[in-house]
């Protein structure tokens, strides 16, 4: 697992999977393509918990033919093993006993530590449950959030250790990385030129092969991408801060683009491409389908909040913390790919109303 730059749980659900069979990539595709089978249930069965029996088999058959999703089924990426967790850990929180409500916790800090990103959510998810809720004493909801943070204190304490240990002469704080310390470059190399992410390799070794494991900490950059990042890397712009403002402009620019790939209504045929080319500036266009998406969605939204509020308010939730994480890190079409099943978890309630009202 080595220095925590990342989030581990993919790696390590990757590591099992070669475990159980042959160490090689076909192995960890078949798995990945297991888990990817699994969304369209689970999402399933959240939609008939939150909503209705019909909401939830819509939910099921839209999500299974969804293009992106399917794309990213077959691909190694962190996003499906994070859409089986998220909503394991959402139908958990629907029942009422106690080891459910550990499990739930357990979960969702699965769920951070596969997709950093997900905490802020999480982090309105938990309020809800200890601030809102009252079906159950509150010893009760405390489960939830304790079984979090002792899901993810071990990795934060594996990372304080190691760090220590490599190097000994930094100051306590930046020892402390309770997940992963990529934040920071992702935000200054993501949504760039072809909305190519945050993942660039930092050195060449002397044969001239690219070695993404060396970080210079010498370089202002490089010691950003690892400790104290959003600190550093803002510091770094306001001594040039007439490179802040045009790298947030294209950071918009291509976010906007990565999340209509990801969504499936930029490129033909829908999204096909999408998630693996991340918003690439050569997909050809089609508004149609981008007006047709997004006003079933809204109208679905809004049957939503007429069905189940607390239900919908999660379903936006989601899809905003998403929004805001691409904006500001990523703007992938990939994180685009992670709001559809909500998103589509909306059209099918606006279909299963207008099926009732018939």
């Amino acid at each position: 697992l080595g220095l925590p730059y990342r989030p581990p749980m993919t790696n390590i659900f990757l590591a099992l999977a070669m475990k159980v069979g042959s160490f090689n990539y076909l192995t960890a595709h078949i798995w990945n393509v297991i888990l990817g089978a699994l969304v369209p249930v689970l999402f399933g069965l959240l939609g008939t918990r939150w909503f209705s029996y019909r909401t939830g088999v819509i939910t099921g058959w839209l999500t299974t033919a969804a293009f992106p999703l399917i794309i990213l089924s077959g691909t190694l990426t962190s996003e499906t093993l994070l859409l089986v967790l998220l909503p394991t850990a959402l139908l958990l929180l629907e029942r009422s006993g106690p080891k459910a409500m550990a499990l739930s916790g357990i979960f969702m800090g699965l769920a951070i530590l596969t997709r950093v990103e997900t905490a802020l959510f999480f982090l309105i998810v938990l309020i809800w449950q200890i601030v809102i809720r009252r079906d159950m004493p509150l010893k009760r909801r405390l489960l939830v959030p304790l079984c979090l943070v002792l899901t993810i204190l071990p990795w934060s304490i594996r990372n304080s250790v190691l760090l220590h240990d490599q190097y000994p002469q930094w100051p306590i704080h930046r020892k402390i990385v309770p997940i992963s310390a990529n934040g920071s470059l992702n935000f200054y190399l993501g949504n760039g030129p072809m909305a190519s992410g945050g993942y660039r390799s930092f050195t060449r070794s002397n044969s001239g092969i690219l070695k993404n494991d060396t970080i210079d900490f010498n370089d202002p950059i490089h010691n950003a991408a690892f400790f104290d990042g959003y600190q550093e890397v803002f510091d770094y712009h306001y001594v040039y801060p007439g490179r802040l403002l045009p790298l947030m402009k294209n950071k918009f620019r291509f976010y906007t683009r990565g999340y209509r790939v990801g969504l499936g209504v930029t490129n033909a045929p829908w999204g096909l491409r999408g998630p693996m080319r991340r918003g690439d500036i050569w997909t050809t266009e089609n508004r149609t389908a981008a007006i047709v998406f997004l006003v079933l969605w809204h109208l679905g939204m809004i049957a939503t909040f007429r069905c189940n509020r607390r239900s919908a308010f999660f379903a936006v939730a989601f899809i905003t913390t998403g929004l805001l994480a691409a904006m500001i890190y990523f703007g992938l079409a990939r994180n685009a790919a992670m709001s559809l099943p909500f998103m589509i978890m909306a059209i099918a309630c606006l279909l299963d109303n207008l099926i009732c009202s018939k």
